[in-house]
C-alpha cells in the first residue's frame, strides 16, 4: 500500500506547517499510528468479508511498524500490511469445511465421497474439492502426494502411493487477499477518513502539553 502524506493529504501538511517545529514529528506519529491501527483493524475485517477465513487466523499475520517521533511517513508505516512472516503461504486448512449435516453425510456416502475434503474459499462462493488432499501433521495441514515421485525413507516401496512424496497444499495468501481491489479500495478509504482527524487529535493534544 502505497499512501504519501505530503501527497495524498496536502490539508494536513498545511496545518502541519503551522506547529511548532520541535512539535511536528510527535503529532505525526501518533496520528500514523492510530490510524495505522485503524486501518489493521479494517483490513481484517475487509478480508474476513471477501473471504472465508476468522480474523484470528489472519490477525497475527498483518505486521505493523510503529512511527517514532522521527516523522515517518504514512506510507512507510503501512507499506508493511500483508507481509508474510517466515514467508509461509496459508494452507488450506484455514478453509476447510468444519461440519456437515446428516442427511448431507448420508448423501455423500452414498455417491462414495463421504471422505473427500471439502473447501469454502469466497464467504459468497460454493465449497470445492481438492484431488488428493488429505489430513496430516495431526489434523493440521493439508496435503496431498507427488505422483511419480519416491520418499527417501520410503524407497523400497516405490511405485506406490503411499511412497511418494507429500506437500502441503496452499492458497493465495494475505499479501494477495489484502492487495485486491475491492479490499485494498476499503481500507484506503478508512485511512482517508480517519488521518486528518487523528492529526487534529494529535495536534491539540501536543500543543496542550507545550502551553
Amino acid at each position: 500500500m502505497k499512501i504519501d502524506v505530503r501527497h495524498n493529504f496536502p490539508e494536513v501538511m498545511a496545518k502541519l506547517q503551522r506547529l511548532p517545529g520541535e512539535l511536528r514529528d510527535k503529532a505525526m506519529a501518533s496520528a500514523l499510528n492510530k490510524t495505522s491501527e485503524k486501518a489493521r483493524t479494517e483490513s481484517v475485517r475487509a478480508v474476513t468479508d471477501e473471504y472465508n477465513v476468522k480474523a484470528s487466523d489472519i490477525r497475527p499475520r498483518f505486521h505493523l511498524r510503529r512511527a517514532t517521533s522521527r516523522g515517518l511517513q504514512l506510507v512507510a508505516t503501512l507499506e508493511a500490511f500483508g507481509r508474510r512472516r517466515g514467508g509461509r503461504a496459508m494452507n488450506v486448512i484455514h478453509f476447510l469445511e468444519r461440519k456437515v449435516t446428516l442427511a448431507e453425510a448420508r448423501r455423500r456416502r452414498k455417491a462414495g465421497t463421504l471422505n473427500d475434503l471439502r473447501f469454502k474459499f469466497k464467504r459468497g462462493g460454493g465449497m470445492k474439492t481438492i484431488p488428493g488432499a488429505f489430513l496430516g501433521n495431526q489434523g493440521r495441514t493439508v496435503f496431498r502426494r507427488i505422483p511419480g515421485t519416491t520418499m527417501g525413507t520410503r524407497s523400497k516401496f516405490g511405485g506406490t502411493k503411499h511412497a511418494e512424496q507429500i506437500e502441503p497444499v496452499t492458497v493465495i495468501d494475505l499479501p494477495q487477499m489484502f492487495t485486491s481491489r475491492k479490499i485494498n479500495e476499503r481500507v484506503v478509504a478508512r485511512i482517508q477518513r480517519e488521518f486528518p482527524v487523528e492529526f487534529d487529535r494529535a495536534a491539540r493534544l501536543v500543543l496542550s502539553r507545550f502551553k
